[in-house]
């Protein structure tokens, strides 16, 4: 990050991501003792986090795809004839 701060600069609350590395460092320590069970319930939970952190990347994914799908078939079809 210190190399490239100054071509590509970077925005990074260090708060923030001292807060996320810690739990990352936590859940591995856990996922180490523990059974498949909790590692099950783990997974869940962080995704179910992740999608939560990152819901409007997530809507754009989404609606490109579909646009994709739906918008440029039929696009295409339509030239072909």
């Amino acid at each position: 990050m210190y190399d490239v701060k100054d071509d590509f600069p970077i925005a990074l609350n260090k708060f923030k991501f001292t807060i996320y590395l810690f739990l990352a460092i936590s859940m591995s320590i856990v996922v180490i003792f523990t059974n498949t069970a909790v590692d099950i319930i783990l997974i869940l939970c962080t995704t179910f986090i992740f999608v939560i952190f990152n819901i409007n990347i997530i809507k754009k994914i989404v609606d490109k795809l579909y646009n994709f799908m739906f918008n440029g078939r039929m696009k295409n079809n339509v030239k072909q004839k």
